[in-house]
């Protein structure tokens, strides 16, 4: 079975619209955090886990592919 790799999917966009994506994750992300705040409940802050890791592995295959594009 083929592996999904969702954050190389996301890569074939062009820039505006990855970076539309990254701040609509963050955006989620920031909810979570404020929620966990609200409710006095820690907790709440790992729902938003996965969408960190999204983004962190976006931004790394970005800066990679950024990069690459400069050497050549």
């Amino acid at each position: 079975m083929e592996k999904i790799d969702i954050a190389s999917d996301i890569l074939r966009h062009d820039d505006a619209e990855i970076i539309a994506f990254l701040f609509s994750k963050m955006k989620e992300v920031r909810l979570s955090f404020d929620g966990a705040v609200e409710q006095k409940d820690p907790a709440i802050m790992y729902m938003a886990y996965g969408d960190v890791e999204l983004v962190l592995d976006v931004l790394r295959k970005l800066n990679r592919r950024n990069e690459e594009k400069a050497v050549q």
